[in-house]
């Protein structure tokens, strides 16, 4: 490392460094017999003399109308000055695009061999040409220096690297090309300026910056230009500013440019993505530096850094040593220390025998490796032997579930954090149940926003505090083999902060439309009590009409005066019946405003659909005007085509679903239809599209449109009947008339001097009390169906994402249907929620849910009884007071009715201990009814009913994070939802998961964790169809662990699936049935049961 420095470019003039003889490698007679070879090749010969000038190269002539092409080695030269004039950025390929016959025959040969070989760098190219830096070099010798400025000028447009030092040519001399550069300005923005976005623009060779120099010692197996390039480049862009091995032309050996020193700049621009704060240079010399000495020195005065690219510094010491990593010697699996189940397992003998080869190999590396570098001394030896010798008894080189012991451990701390979870979600399901009670209770001016608020925070905080310490005390409890996933604690502390997060969000979404609804129906009831009062006004006065005249009315002349007075005031009130909304108007108007700013075609496609109505989720199908289908686009995807219609055809999919499960959600709250249900989403399927993988897709705004009008369509049908049911609940006219017979009833009794308390009790269990236990059962039972089946025989399905898979799995053997097999391959997501929700039909089926509903009302009716108890011995004079004091108590629990309450309120006398004894004698036949009524219902219609949904509890259980192997599509089963990294217990074959030999389209039988130690390569759509190797997959999936492991098979299980629906699999994925080898044809159904049980430590 060099001393820091600035390089000040201010000189303009031309200046030269002299080489020393003792250094050069190549003496000057040999350096112009290399420049004479080149001039003649180009035809440049006469204008080492007579230098060519700007003015000749910018006249215009008969020559500047025609297409520049190279057809001899002599039109280079002008080829890369009129190319990068015209800042063309392929001003430096120096193909010769017309070749004679025998060098096309000899090219076709190489490109045959090439062919041939899987992985092809060919030392040098036999084609007719220069190397692009030799051009280069040649034309700034044959130009003057006007020219020379052009150029550079226009090169840097074009990002390309500048030449600051041409080696010695003629001379023992090399030129500092300054004057060059000085017509250069750059304009860029320093970090120290971001904030007030302001931005320097200065010429190049008077601005001080940092310089970071690279040179090559001897030979590389890599290319330093290339690692300059990916250095230099941004984040989303990649620029070719040095010439590397790999370029057209690049690797053609140089004849003149050895020697040449390149610069190029990084200016920063944008703050989020900028690599470096401040402008910096660097530069590159070509060539072995130990022959370029005064190059080098050069570099070392004026850099800041100079990094050396060397292979090996002599010829026995590595400068990566560290890396001399031979995978098929200093590759060790050590078994297992016990064969068996502990305490009475025996030493496993494989543990031995191994842990003896590896003494006997690191003994045999220490003698080899002495005479190369000095060993340690005996304390670091020791020191050294026992951090190794730790992580074998520990098994802790890599987290292998393949080990049953870490297995095991893993999989029981994930089921203690599932209860945890379980735990957590169901307190904020009943905190949540209760403030819906509690904000529809209440009325709207003593809503408090800042109570629910801060009562949730210190709820969550609790929560998560109670989840963090339930894990430090298990990890203290001394739990068999702990230290074994000790690395993974962290990824559980995330996941209790990530739950937390989860069930904020949950909890404030659901009191913030408990508000809205609430507000919805302010005015409605507002106008419902306006109206009742006037009813109660028109029926004392009818009382006291009757009770004035001189005979007493009979039971129909009461009724019959009763609903005179009635209709008479209904018709004079007249009750403005509420708002009948066009749903359909109100979204189609929300889709051509968000769509307004997209065009005149996307506007013309929705003119085009005319009623949203005609569209429906379940009839929209995949075309193939939905995939980009452009020229260039098909000749450079040609092999992602089928890859992408599905992944088209999974995200349409996917959204359905998504906005489906909204939709009902909102339906389900029973309100009415807001006009943010249509923007949110909009918002839902927008942001999806604007995710990065879906922009690959390259999807055209058709696929867009037509999804957003197949989505809109399901809610408008939706929306709307939500909206009419509202309206047929809400009406005035209608609520009026539900009340009739009950005001009736009180106006009677009152004529009749009757006591009409136990009327009014009865009424009190009918019309107030059923609804609202009936309301409280439908958000309890969700949360202890979930529950009852965590505590029944079903629960060590839903104990663990281990479980869970062997449960799935072996019921899909069971039924041996390969579309089942399918959908839960390539479908996971929605495979799982739907065989909960059968598991849990089927469950109850056989048990109906009647247990659980008893308990329930039980619960709440010796709540309304111990609460009906208390107020007896207040001092309550009116059953108005009563009622209040009463509705006050249950606020948290029941939600009662104000229409119902005011009828029962009216004119009536009141003795609290009598009300309440004759509510007491009228619950039993209450909680009959209910029992009766809900006994009648199907479990679907149960489930649809319920606040919380059991099937999404437990699906949020066992799903964790829904991430698939790239490769064979096995799903993660890393517990909590938070991990870093995505792991399973064995990989399937890769066929399985829709990959197939690019030859022969057959389903490939191999899997993952044997590729990932293999020279093979791979290409799909993240790849952008390059060919990769398997064991650098974590370029493209840095999140997925895959055991490297080449003595792990397919699991039997996975074998037998394969094997049994080869050709049906085949059908499914548009190929051609795997080549399986010729034992996995004797395995049995059972075998593959006795496979899954191992693999998931199942007895």
């Amino acid at each position: 490392m060099i001393e820091p420095e600035h390089l000040f470019l201010g000189q303009e003039k031309e200046e030269t460094r002299e080489e020393p003889e003792q250094v050069q490698k190549h003496p000057p007679k040999e350096r112009r017999k290399a420049l004479k070879t080149v001039l003649t090749k180009l035809k440049l010969r006469k204008h080492k003399s007579k230098k060519l000038a700007l003015q000749e190269i910018l006249e215009i002539s008969s020559g500047s109308l025609k297409e520049c092409r190279s057809a001899a080695l002599g039109d280079l030269p002008w080829h890369f000055l009129r190319k990068v004039l015209a800042l063309n950025v392929s001003a430096r390929n120096t193909i010769v695009e017309e070749e004679n016959l025998e060098q096309r025959m000899k090219v076709k040969e190489e490109e045959k061999r090439v062919d041939e070989r899987i992985f092809f760098n060919s030392e040098t190219d036999v084609r007719v040409s220069v190397n692009p830096l030799d051009v280069l070099c040649a034309v700034l010798l044959c130009s003057d220096s006007f020219l020379q400025q052009e150029i550079f000028s226009k090169m840097s447009l074009c990002q390309f690297a500048l030449p600051l030092l041409l080696p010695p040519l003629e001379t023992p001399k090399c030129t500092l090309m300054l004057w060059a550069m000085r017509g250069i300005v750059k304009q860029w923005m320093p970090h120290s300026l971001a904030e007030s976005k302001g931005f320097r623009e200065e010429n190049l060779v008077l601005t001080p910056m940092a310089v970071i120099s690279f040179v090559r010692m001897g030979t590389s197996t890599f290319s330093k230009s290339a690692v300059l390039n990916d250095f230099l480049s941004p984040s989303q862009q990649h620029n070719d500013f040095f010439i590397h091995r790999d370029s057209e032309s690049g690797n053609i050996p140089r004849e003149i440019a050895e020697g040449l020193v390149e610069i190029a700049w990084y200016f920063p621009g944008q703050k989020s993505s900028d690599l470096f704060p401040e402008p910096i240079a660097v530069t590159n010399l070509r060539g072995d530096a130990e022959s370029h000495w005064v190059q080098f020195s050069f570099l070392t005065q004026v850099s800041s850094a100079v990094f050396i690219f060397a292979d090996c510094i002599s010829e026995r010491e590595y400068i990566l040593y560290i890396m001399d990593y031979d995978p098929e010697m200093h590759n060790w699996y050590i078994p297992g220390l016990w064969h068996g189940v502990p305490p009475m397992a025996p030493v496993n003998r494989g543990y031995s025998e191994k842990v003896f080869e590896l003494k006997k190999s690191l003994f045999e590396f220490i003698k080899d490796r002495s005479h190369k570098r000095p060993p340690k001394d005996i304390p670091q030896f020791i020191e050294w032997v026992k951090s190794l010798w730790r992580a074998v008894k520990h098994e802790n080189f890599i987290f292998s579930f393949r080990n049953s012991l870490i297995a095991e451990a893993y999989n029981q701390l994930s089921m203690k954090y599932s209860e945890w979870d379980w735990h957590f979600r169901r307190e904020m399901h009943l905190w949540v149940s209760e403030q819906e009670t509690v904000i529809q209770n209440v009325d709207l001016d003593e809503l408090d926003h800042s109570n629910w608020k801060n009562d949730l925070q210190a709820k969550l905080s609790s929560g998560e505090q109670r989840m963090l310490q339930h894990l430090e005390e298990y990890f203290e409890s001394g739990a068999a083999n702990l230290h074994l996933v000790e690395r993974y604690k962290e990824d559980f502390i995330r996941s209790a902060s990530s739950l937390k997060r989860e069930l904020e969000n949950y909890s404030s979404t659901k009191c913030i439309e408990a508000i809205r609804i609430k507000k919805g129906r302010h005015k409605i009831d507002t106008l419902q009590i306006e109206y009742l009062k006037i009813f109660e006004g028109k029926v004392d006065k009818l009382l006291e009409d009757c009770r004035k005249n001189e005979y007493r009315l009979e039971d129909e002349e009461l009724k019959k005066e009763f609903e005179r007075m009635w209709a008479e005031t209904l018709s004079a009130i007249s009750p403005t019946p509420l708002e009948n909304r066009q749903i359909l108007s109100d979204i189609e108007l929300s889709l051509r405003k968000e769509l307004a700013h997209r065009g005149s075609l996307v506007n013309l496609k929705v003119q085009e659909a005319k009623c949203l109505l005609n569209y429906r989720i379940s009839t929209f199908q995949m075309k193939p005007e939905y995939l980009e289908t452009s020229i260039i686009y098909r000749v450079t995807h040609f092999f992602a085509k089928k890859d992408r219609w599905h992944k088209a055809e999974e995200l349409a999919r996917s959204l359905m679903t998504l906005c489906s499960s909204y939709i009902n959600e909102k339906v389900c709250c029973r309100g009415d239809y807001d006009e943010t249900y249509c923007v949110e989403l909009l918002h839902m399927i927008n942001e999806k599209l604007q995710e990065s993988d879906v922009q690959k897709l390259h999807i055209t705004a058709c696929f867009e449109i037509d999804l957003k009008l197949h989505i809109l369509g399901e809610a408008t049908h939706s929306f709307q009947k939500m909206h009419d049911d509202f309206i047929k609940e809400n009406d005035p006219h209608v609520r009026l008339e539900n009340l009739r017979p009950q005001y009736f009833s009180v106006f009677r009794d009152l004529y009749l001097e009757k006591d009409a308390l136990q009327n009014r009790a009865k009424d009190f269990c009918e019309h107030c009390l059923y609804p609202s236990i009936v309301d409280y059962i439908n958000k309890r039972l969700g949360i202890e169906i979930v529950n009852d089946i965590l505590t029944s025989s079903q629960s060590i399905g839903y104990a663990s994402r281990s479980f869970f898979q062997f449960c799935v799995l072996k019921e899909l053997l069971e039924e041996r249907d390969v579309n089942k097999f399918v959908n839960y391959i390539m479908e996971y997501e929605t495979f799982v929620k739907g065989w909960i929700k059968g598991q849990i039909l089927d469950h109850y089926a056989e048990n109906d849910l009647k247990d659980l509903e008893k308990e329930i009302v039980s619960h709440i009716v010796k709540k309304i009884r111990e609460t009906m108890e208390s107020m007896t011995h207040k001092s309550i004079e009116t059953l108005s007071e009563f009622l209040d004091n009463f509705c006050q108590h249950m606020q948290k629990e029941l939600v009662i009715s104000k229409d119902n309450l005011m009828g029962i309120q009216f004119k009536n006398t009141f003795d609290p201990c009598q009300f309440s004894a004759w509510v007491g004698k009228f619950l039993p036949d209450l909680q009959t009814q209910i029992m009766s009524n809900f006994a009648a219902l199907e479990i679907k219609s149960k489930l649809s009913n319920l606040s919380v949904k059991p099937q999404c509890e437990l699906f949020n259980r066992v799903f964790g994070c829904g991430k698939q192997c790239p490769f064979c599509k096995v799903p993660c089963e890393a517990g909590g939802s938070a991990h870093k990294e995505h792991f399973a217990a064995i990989h399937r074959p890769q066929g399985l998961g829709r990959y197939r030999n690019e030859s022969s389209e057959e389903l490939v039988h191999s899997i993952c964790s044997t590729d990932v130690v293999s020279n093979s390569t791979f290409r799909n759509w993240d790849t952008d169809w390059e060919w990769h190797p398997y064991k650098d997959y974590r370029d493209y999936y840095p999140d997925w662990c895959i055991q490297p492991d080449p003595s792990i098979n397919a699991s039997d299980y996975w074998k037998f699936v394969l094997k049994e629906f080869n050709c049906d699999f085949a059908r499914c994925y548009n190929a051609k049935p795997a080549d399986l080898p010729e034992d996995w044809k004797n395995i049995s159904q059972e075998q593959a049961l006795e496979a899954i049980k191992e693999t998931y430590n199942v007895n």
